[in-house]
């Protein structure tokens, strides 16, 4: 009678562990499930990083490609602009080059063009 007992007490005791495990499946099943969507949102999200990221860089290659050309054109420009400005004193474009700081000196009748001082002269080497 004692084996009958412990026969259904370990029938029991495997019974519960087996509802136990079952559940535990259950979860971890549920788990993954949720990785795997947790998986595929991160993918992407990384997919639509990279290609924000390409776009920034396209963006700066241009933002430095325009800075060169300010670097090397824009002095220049402005030296140029200038010297027409000398020519005349009543000339919209020297009262447009004041406003930002370049000063065009007046030239005498029959002069070569005068140095030019300011912001521009300054990034060229001039006064």
């Amino acid at each position: 009678m004692h084996l009958n007992h412990l026969v259904t007490a370990l029938a029991v005791a495997l019974l519960l562990i087996n509802g136990g495990l079952y559940f535990k499946v259950v979860e971890n099943a549920q788990i993954r499930s949720e990785t795997h969507d947790f998986q595929k949102v991160a993918a992407s999200i990384q997919s639509q990083f990279a290609a924000k990221q390409q776009q920034f860089q396209a963006q700066e290659e241009k933002l430095k490609e325009g800075s060169a050309i300010v670097k090397t054109v824009g002095p220049a420009v402005v030296a140029d602009m200038s010297g027409l400005a000398q020519k005349s004193p009543s000339n919209p474009l020297r009262d447009l080059l004041q406003k930002y700081g370049v000063s065009v000196k007046e030239s005498p009748p029959g002069a070569a063009g005068q140095p030019v001082s300011g912001p521009a002269a300054a990034k060229r080497g001039g006064n």
